[in-house]
């Protein structure tokens, strides 16, 4: 419930003078009062415009009020609140607890960012290598490089990519061209028809022109989980990062018509770069620029300042 809200000391004196002064107007002479009644309202005007213009420098200040609200202006508990995209109001008054002027400072913190985890991966999963063939219902692929499983648990939040056999495949042959997988597709989420697709797409050497892209994601995701997660922890992961990056070199010259995929392909590129980068790179040879390319290359903004930095010495 809202508390009550004190009557103002100033108000209660002025209420007191009106009071006085209308008594001493009723007992003066009547051929007076009315130059009383003028005196004391131009001595009323005149102590309203110097209060008005008047503030006690010994008066603390207002205290500084900070509010935090996340992006959608929904204030937190902060105790437990984590500061990564919170935005902060800052209310202050230099000018004492009297004034009417405020300044409003609204400021982010450095901008954080966590990288999420990866999708599970069931443990009777591998790796199809580059140079294995492998079969799922009837559809014979060779060139590997997917994750697959005989069985996997549905239970988990699994990896998009991962080819899991038990899972239904319509039997008729797809029409590649049609669209018919959906924004940020998985194996395990997309119909039967798609997945029959998806594996007509790998049988036929995932260079099929004018294909769902949502095929080339699926297969996509399973290139940067190898990667930028395995390649961690795994010495045959990480030897096989230059095949990885001639695949994917080769997917967007052939889909690279398709914005989404060029940049997701262009960012892989850029960290499988960072992940290998060679002492005194400035040395080397200049990357190629690609004609429509917005962006330098990786290796080239690792180089240059390293160059600089040299020459300087």
């Amino acid at each position: 419930m809202a508390r009550k809200q004190k009557s103002s000391p100033n108000m209660a004196t002025m209420a007191t003078w009106i009071f006085i002064l209308v008594v001493v107007i009723a007992a003066v002479p009547p051929r007076i009062r009315l130059v009383v009644a003028v005196l004391a309202g131009i001595a009323g005007f005149i102590w309203l415009v110097k209060k008005s213009f008047r503030y006690s420098s010994n008066d603390p200040p207002r205290p500084t009020k900070t509010i935090l609200a996340d992006s959608k202006g929904q204030t937190k508990n902060l105790s437990n609140y984590e500061p990564k995209s919170e935005i902060g109001l800052e209310v202050g008054n230099t000018e004492g607890a009297r004034s009417d002027f405020h300044v409003v400072r609204v400021s982010t913190p450095e901008r954080q960012f966590s990288i999420p985890k990866p999708k599970q991966i069931v443990t009777n999963a591998r790796w199809i290598g580059k140079d294995e063939t492998f079969s799922v219902r009837g559809q014979i692929i060779h060139g590997g490089m997917v994750y697959f499983a005989e069985k996997a648990d549905r239970t988990l939040n699994l990896e998009p990519s991962l080819i899991d056999a038990q899972l239904p495949v319509q039997a008729v042959h797809v029409d590649l061209t049609e669209r018919i997988t959906g924004y940020w597709p998985s194996y395990s989420g997309i119909s039967p028809a798609a997945r029959r697709g998806y594996l007509q797409w790998l049988s036929e050497g995932r260079s099929t022109l004018n294909v769902d892209i949502g095929y080339v994601f699926i297969f996509f995701y399973g290139l940067e989980r190898r990667a930028v997660v395995d390649s961690i922890t795994d010495d045959v992961a990480r030897a096989g990062l230059p095949a990885i990056v001639q695949e994917v070199k080769r997917l967007r010259a052939l889909y690279g018509e398709n914005t989404s995929f060029r940049n997701y392909a262009s960012n892989l590129l850029n960290h499988i770069q960072l992940i290998s980068v060679e002492p005194q790179t400035y040395l080397n040879v200049p990357p190629r620029v690609e004609s429509g390319g917005l962006e330098m290359p990786m290796s080239l903004r690792l180089a240059l300042p390293f160059g600089r930095q040299q020459q300087r010495m």
